[in-house]
């Protein structure tokens, strides 16, 4: 199948080259609990869709997968543009540990940017195997989320889960965050380490000493949306998100809103301005596209152009006129930052 028909049916992770500073992005699911359609061939799907990826434009649904699945395709991935959701899997962890920002831009049951679900035998359950583990997610380990735009937060029945209740959900919820709820269950069939010592604060993802929390929020100086410590001068730019390692636009962990080629911005360029001379409307060779929370040059693919050049990826089936269900309307693009 050639790349435009790729691109339509929204299943490849396109690799186009760009300047060092490129960004993987790819498309992401929507099939909430459903079961696969194959469950012989998801989780090469899933790497198919993940593998090298940094920014999901879409949801990360990580559903059904046997305790020997490799996730190790995974670990690239820094930021989500929905939701996230680990559910009825057997797998002991998740490797995350890169992921900084869940926007929610969808949510979970119109409610959760993050939901971890029935991931493991219940207590009550059958026996594991004769000296194996139980199945089931140990720890989150979600050391590098500091930041959820929009949604709360969802754990239940995941019996071998540990630190769900030693995190400082307030502290990762942004302050406008109106959807802030947290339904978490902390019933387990086994005995949780303490968080590490190495840790200033009591909460963490995990028990090792890099599993502390990085607190960006609770910790600053009033005034402050985001900080990178308690001083004044720690402050972060009002346009950053998730933390940042210096005052300026450019020095953010993450974008509140839009990224113009490592600047994070509020709007980006438009494509079109009025020449106040002429009182003509004359085209931007400075404008982007919106794509996601990205500026963009070019339309990527196959994608519509929307208001104010918004785009997004056609939804429908090479020449079936019809909705491919269960997957995202946002395309998958190697990004110019």
């Amino acid at each position: 199948m050639e790349l435009a028909a790729w691109c339509r049916w929204g299943l490849l992770l396109a690799l186009l080259p760009s300047g060092a500073a490129g960004t993987q992005v790819c498309t992401g699911t929507d099939m909430k609990l459903r079961l696969p359609a194959s469950p012989e061939t998801h989780l090469d799907m899933l790497r198919h869709l993940y593998q090298a990826c940094q920014v999901v434009q879409g949801n990360l649904e990580l559903t059904y997968l046997p305790a020997n699945a490799s996730l190790s395709f995974l670990q690239d991935i820094q930021e989500v543009q929905g939701y996230v959701l680990i559910a009825h899997s057997q797998v002991r962890q998740v490797p995350l540990q890169r992921l900084r920002i869940v926007r929610g831009t969808q949510l979970f049951e119109d409610n959760y940017a993050l939901a971890v679900l029935d991931n493991g035998e219940p207590p009550e359950g059958g026996a594991s195997e004769a000296g194996a583990a139980p199945g089931g997610l140990r720890e989150l380990q979600l050391r590098s989320l500091t930041e959820i735009l929009k949604g709360g937060v969802l754990i239940q029945r995941n019996p071998q889960l540990c630190h769900q209740d030693t995190i400082l959900w307030k502290d990762i919820f942004h302050k406008n965050n109106q959807l802030a709820l947290m339904l978490i269950d902390t019933n387990r069939s086994r005995a949780c380490p303490p968080c590490s010592p190495a840790c200033k604060d009591p909460h963490c993802w995990g028990a090792s000493s890099g599993d502390c929390q990085s607190l960006t929020r609770t910790v600053c100086a009033g005034g402050c949306a985001r900080c990178k410590g308690p001083k004044p001068t720690d402050c972060c730019h009002e346009q950053c998100a998730a933390g940042c390692t210096g005052p300026k636009h450019s020095d953010c962990l993450a974008c509140l809103h839009f990224n113009h080629s490592g600047i994070c911005e509020l709007h980006c360029p438009a494509l079109v301005t009025y020449n106040t001379d002429t009182f003509e409307s004359m085209p931007n060779p400075e404008g982007r596209y919106t794509f996601g929370a990205s500026c963009v040059t070019a339309c990527p693919c196959e994608c519509q152009g929307g208001e104010q050049g918004q785009l997004r990826a056609a939804a429908e089936s090479p020449g079936s006129g019809t909705r491919r269900p269960g997957l995202e309307t946002w395309l998958p693009h190697f990004l110019v930052m």
